[in-house]
């Protein structure tokens, strides 16, 4: 096909031209051994285009197709890879784990058989280390002893060790910082610790003292075991030799990555089934520290699915996960802390049951503390039922663990806070809550729950009254055989009636105790105020008449008589009255 023809494909507006056009190379790749193209600075100007697509999959056959072509550009290679490469970096935080991969392959191929190192060391400081998105700059960081590993090895490696130090002096952000520890301490690993002292005391003032305080760092640590990357003549590069430093793909191959995060629900089944096994066949989870964030997203990825059997697969996924890594977690514990709230506030049992579970095994891993601290910000969620289940969660920690390992004031103040919610099942579990904190804590540490009611409540302590009138029940909730937070009262459900053993969350609605704005309050006779109705009453239908439920319709001879009589009422008190001596 005519070169012209492809550039212009290339450059079309619809994606299924662009695509079409990449195979098309891809093919006369593979047939000839070549890439008959004369314009290639053209060629690659289009593919620098095209790595900014938003379809992540046009993206990834691009970057594939590159690292194809890489060995047969001849002299150009260098030129043609300047245009692309800022993108191919960028392309490294990616939500997509295949691109990542291809992305990492393709630079560590290309710092194989480059002429100009050099340059490749300054494209990975400037676009990569030295980059304003975080994300990127910690992708790459991370990355460093991949891309470039022999370049660290047999070139100087002064100016990464100076930009590393220098990223590290005026960076803000936990997980870059961390980033570049790991990394520092891999290249410590690969070019020795004395030649690290050497390049340390040559740096600029600037970003002399961070790399003291990494290379001080780095000697109080395990000294990670150097791994060879080695590639074959098809430039393919493989994954680290043995089970020293494990990546992605030696975990998760391609084909189950791409049926995980398909659309066939039956294939991502079987996806999770397959990732299932083999993180349970991982004997040592240290050797994949270097991508455990990346397994993470794959798994996050799958728990939103609004599928229950995609769902119910993906707890035991995330079961799995916990029980290999438990102890190399670390940053992992929030995402999938908060991942898991989306679903607290599911209507199906049998989710809020496995989402409780998997919450649990978190907590007897990492400890309540931080999984807590994800859970108690979902009381400001929009959805009232994720902020009553939330609820339910801090009572199921504090039933379960030490109080000692519960922040206590942080608890309480969120828990207070509920309080002031405008809806009354989440007023009403906030009290369950409040009361087993109470039950939980010493007789000295009451006052933290007093003065977090005092910041909020109003001049006539309707919140502390409402806290004393619950405790003087002398009822708590208690977790069911399922491990569920059954309330200490008797339930209100959804078809009118009172459960009087207690329930499952969300079901539970006690008498009400701290009348909301929307609650009417009704007066007698005398004028004075009466209590508010119970909410455990049954609910009444209009279908058959104000206040009447629908057996309780009247018949027509008494309709009648009703009317009549109304009719008679209203004739006297609109009749003439007379005052004086005629009357």
């Amino acid at each position: 096909m005519e070169e012209s023809v492809i550039l212009h494909r290339l450059e079309s507006r619809l994606a299924g031209q662009k695509i079409q056009a990449i195979e098309e190379l891809i093919g006369i790749v593979k047939d000839s051994g070549k890439l008959h193209f004369n314009n290639k600075l053209s060629l690659f100007s289009s593919f620098k285009r095209i790595l900014q697509d938003e379809d992540l999959q046009l993206r990834t056959k691009c970057t594939k197709l590159i690292c194809d072509v890489l060995p047969k550009l001849g002299t150009d290679m260098d030129t043609c890879m300047s245009f692309v490469m800022p993108n191919i970096l960028s392309n490294m935080a990616a939500n997509n784990l295949v691109l990542k991969r291809e992305s990492i392959k393709l630079v560590r191929c290309f710092s194989e058989i480059t002429s100009d190192k050099n340059a490749l060391v300054r494209s990975v400081i400037w676009e990569g280390i030295d980059s304003k998105d975080p994300s990127i700059s910690r992708e790459v960081i991370l990355s460093l002893d991949k891309l470039i590993f022999n370049i660290l090895q047999t070139e100087d490696s002064y100016n990464i060790v100076t930009a590393l130090c220098k990223r590290h002096y005026v960076e803000e952000n936990k997980k870059v910082k961390k980033a570049i520890r790991d990394s520092f301490n891999s290249i410590a690993g690969i070019i020795s610790s004395n030649r690290m002292e050497e390049l340390i005391s040559q740096l600029p003032s600037s970003a002399i003292t961070s790399g003291r305080e990494l290379l001080q760092s780095y000697k109080h640590t395990d000294k990670p075991k150097v791994t060879s990357y080695k590639s074959n003549t098809k430039l393919e590069v493989d994954s680290a030799i043995s089970l020293e430093g494990k990546l992605l793909w030696d975990l998760i191959p391609d084909s189950t990555l791409t049926k995980l995060h398909g659309d066939d629900v039956v294939e991502q089944l079987k996806a999770i089934a397959e990732l299932e096994s083999a993180i349970r066949r991982v004997t040592s989870p240290s050797d994949f520290l270097i991508c455990i964030d990346e397994i993470c997203e794959a798994i996050i990825k799958v728990i939103p699915i609004n599928n229950f059997r995609v769902f119910k697969a993906s707890t035991v996924l995330v079961s799995a996960f916990v029980e290999v890594f438990r102890d190399v977690l670390g940053d992992c514990v929030y995402p999938l802390t908060k991942a898991l709230c989306h679903k607290i506030g599911d209507n199906k049992i049998a989710v809020r049951e496995g989402t409780m579970k998997c919450l649990t095994q978190l907590m007897k891993v990492c400890g309540p503390r931080p999984v807590l601290d994800v859970v108690l910000v979902n009381l400001r969620d929009r959805n009232p039922r994720v902020r009553e289940e939330a609820i339910n969660v801090v009572i199921k920690t504090m039933l379960t663990f030490p109080i000692q390992d519960i922040n206590v004031n942080t608890v309480a103040e969120y828990l207070v806070s509920a309080l002031a919610d405008h809806r009354q099942r989440v007023v009403n579990t906030a009290l369950e809550a409040i009361t087993v904190l109470k039950d939980r804590i010493s007789t000295r540490d009451v006052g933290i729950i007093y003065r977090a009611v005092e910041k909020i409540d109003t001049p006539e302590k309707r919140y502390l009254n409402a806290i004393k009138d619950r405790l003087d029940k002398g009822t708590m909730s208690t977790l069911n055989d399922v491990g569920l937070v059954t309330h200490g009262e008797g339930c209100f459900s959804r078809n009118g009636t009172t459960l009087t053993g207690g329930s499952t969350s969300r079901m539970s609605n006690q008498s009400v105790s701290v009348p909301t704005t929307s609650q009417e309050k009704m007066q007698s006779k005398d004028g004075s105020v009466c209590p508010p109705t119970p909410m455990s009453l049954p609910r009444r239908y209009y279908s058959a008449g104000r206040n009447r439920l629908p057996w309780e319709r009247p018949s027509r001879q008494n309709t009648l008589f009703v009317n009549n009589q109304a009719q008679r009422n209203s004739s006297r008190l609109l009749a003439p009255q007379t005052v004086g001596m005629f009357s």
